[in-house]
C-alpha cells in the first residue's frame, strides 16, 4: 500500500479549501469529506481521480460531485486532465490539461496506429490533488516501478477488459515481465511460449500452437520512434530469448502478456479491445452547466473539432416574438426575453444540461442523456406557465425541439459550440413545433425510458420533411 497522508502542506490545504468554500457554497459536507479523502487517501488514489467512482464509494450524487471537483480546480485544490484512453489496449495515449490542447487525433506507441478522438466513450475526465496540496509518488511517473507506471498509472482505471474485469487486473494476471530499458540499453529476457496468446510491447503477437511447424528461438528487437508493427505470427510452444535493444532517445516500458489457450477460446467471443465504464466522459462535461461557467476560455482548438458520439441537441424558440415587441414596446419585450433566458438556463443546469447559445429569442442546449433533455423540455413549459402566470397574462409562449446524434465540438464565435447534422436536424425538429409543444425526432423518443416519462402527454406521431433533409424524418409531437 502506498503512503497515506504523507507530505501535506497545512498552509495551502486551508488556504484553497477556503477557496473551494466561497464558490461551491451550501455544500458543506461534500467539502469536508472531500478534505478527509486529500488527507487520508492513499498515494495512486490521489492521483487521476475518477468523480464518477469517488461519487459511488462516497455514495454521493454524481452532478453534484462533478460540480464539487470542478470547483475544487478552480481553488487550486486539484488539477484536471483529459485522458485519451486506447480503445486496443486500454491505456492513457495522451493528456492534456485543458481542453485547448486537445487533438483530434493521437498515436498509440502500444498499439503503433492512430486513434480518433471520441469524447463519449474514449475521453475521460481525470482530476488530480495539487502537488502544492499534497506530494504523491504517482505525481511524478518516473518515481515509479516499471509495474506501477506501466498497469497502474499508464492503464486507465476506467479501462475494461473483454472478460469484462478491469483492465488493470486483467494486466496483472496475464503479465509475464515489466522493466524498464535506458536509451541505448539492451536487455534480454528468456521467454516460454505455452500454447494460447503472447504479446511483447515492443515485438510480434504471436498465437502459440502446439500443431505449429513455425518455430522461433531468438527475437531481436530494436526498438525506435516510428517503427512499424510486427506482424502476428502462428509459432509452435517452446523457450525463445527476447532481446531488445532500446534505440529511443527515451526510457522505455518492456511488457510481456500470455493468455491460456482456453482463455483465448473465451476471449474471441467477445467484441475486441477495451472500453470505459462508469468514468466522466469529455462528452458529459462539455454538457455541464458548472464547466462552461467556470471556464468559459477553455475551447477545441482543434481545427476538425473533437468528434461527440452522442449528444441530445435542444432548440427552443419564442413564438410570436416580433408580435410582442410591437404589443408591449422594445424595452420591455427585452427584458421579457432575458428574463425568460434565466428561467431557462436554470432548467436546463437542474437537468444536467449546458446552454450552448443563445440565438436572438431562441436556446441552443445539449445535455449528455436524452432523458435529462426531455425532463428539461417538460419543466421548461412548466416554468413558462408558472411565468406567464405571475404576471398575470400569457406573455411568453415556447416551441421545443430535440435530436440525438453524433457531431463535432468546436469553437464558433470564442466559445464552445456544436457542429453537424445532429444540431441542424435538432433545430428543423424545433421549427415544426407550434406554441407550447415538444417535437422531438423519433431517435430522441426512442430512448430507453423516454415513452415512459412521457405518458401523460398526448402525443402525435409524424413522417415530415424539412429543409436540408433528403428523407423523410419521423417525428413524435408533444403537448401537455
Amino acid at each position: 500500500m502506498s503512503n497515506v497522508g504523507t507530505a501535506v502542506s497545512e498552509a495551502c490545504l486551508r488556504e484553497r479549501l477556503e477557496g473551494l468554500r466561497a464558490s461551491y457554497v451550501d455544500h458543506h459536507d461534500l467539502v469536508l469529506e472531500l478534505e478527509g479523502f486529500v488527507r487520508g487517501a492513499g498515494d495512486e488514489e490521489i492521483v487521476r481521480i475518477n468523480p464518477v467512482q469517488y461519487a459511488a464509494e462516497h455514495r454521493r450524487d454524481e452532478a453534484e460531485v462533478i460540480d464539487l471537483f470542478l470547483h475544487a480546480r478552480k481553488a487550486g485544490l486539484v488539477t484536471m486532465e483529459w485522458l485519451y484512453a486506447c480503445r486496443g489496449c486500454g491505456s492513457v495515449i495522451e493528456s492534456f490539461h485543458a481542453l485547448n490542447a486537445a487533438s483530434e487525433h493521437v498515436f498509440c506507441h502500444t498499439c503503433l496506429v492512430n486513434r480518433d478522438a471520441d469524447l463519449s466513450d474514449f475521453v475521460e475526465v481525470g482530476f488530480t490533488v495539487s502537488k502544492a496540496v499534497r506530494t504523491s509518488r504517482f505525481h511524478d511517473p518516473e518515481l515509479l516501478s516499471a509495474k506501477e507506471r506501466s498497469i497502474d498509472y499508464n492503464i486507465s482505471a476506467s479501462a475494461i477488459a473483454r472478460d469484462g474485469t478491469k483492465a488493470r487486473d486483467f494486466y496483472w494476471r496475464h503479465n509475464v515481465f515489466v522493466a524498464y530499458v535506458e536509451p541505448g540499453e539492451t536487455r534480454t529476457f528468456p521467454i516460454k511460449l505455452e500454447p494460447g496468446f503472447f504479446s511483447l510491447r515492443y515485438g510480434p503477437e504471436f498465437i502459440v500452437d502446439p500443431l505449429a511447424e513455425n518455430r522461433v528461438e531468438r527475437i531481436d528487437i530494436t526498438h525506435r520512434e516510428g517503427r512499424p508493427a510486427e506482424k502476428v505470427q502462428t509459432v509452435a510452444p517452446g523457450s525463445v530469448t527476447y532481446n531488445l535493444t532500446n534505440g529511443s532517445a527515451d526510457r522505455i516500458v518492456a511488457t510481456a502478456i500470455s493468455i491460456s489457450a482456453d482463455e483465448r477460446k473465451r476471449l474471441s467471443e467477445k467484441p475486441p479491445g477495451f472500453k470505459l465504464g462508469g468514468f466522466l466522459s469529455g462528452s458529459r462535461l462539455l454538457s455541464t452547466q458548472t464547466f462552461l461557467d467556470l471556464f468559459p476560455s477553455e475551447t477545441v482548438m482543434s481545427a476538425g473539432g473533437l468528434a461527440v458520439k452522442r449528444v441530445a441537441v435542444l432548440f427552443t424558440d419564442i413564438k410570436g416574438s416580433t408580435a410582442l415587441y410591437d404589443r408591449i414596446g422594445d424595452m420591455k419585450a427585452f427584458n421579457l426575453v432575458r428574463q425568460h433566458f434565466g428561467v431557462l438556463r436554470d432548467v436546463i443546469a437542474a437537468n444536467h444540461g449546458a446552454l450552448v447559445k443563445t440565438i436572438g429569442d431562441a436556446v441552443m442546449a445539449s445535455f449528455h442523456e436524452p432523458l435529462d433533455a426531455i425532463r428539461a423540455a417538460i419543466e421548461m413549459l412548466a416554468q413558462i406557465r408558472r411565468f406567464n402566470d405571475s404576471a398575470g397574462q400569457e406573455l411568453i409562449t415556447l416551441k421545443i425541439g430535440a435530436h440525438v446524434g453524433e457531431c463535432l465540438a468546436v469553437t464558433l464565435n470564442e466559445r464552445l459550440d456544436y457542429f453537424g447534422r445532429t444540431v441542424n436536424l435538432a433545430a428543423r425538429v424545433q421549427g415544426l413545433a407550434a406554441e407550447n409543444e415538444i417535437y422531438l425526432s423519433d431517435e430522441m423518443y426512442s430512448s430507453p425510458g423516454a415513452a415512459e416519462l412521457l405518458a401523460s402527454m398526448h402525443r402525435e406521431a409524424q413522417s415530415v420533411r424539412v429543409k436540408g433533409i433528403e428523407r423523410e424524418i419521423a417525428v413524435h409531437a408533444l403537448r401537455g
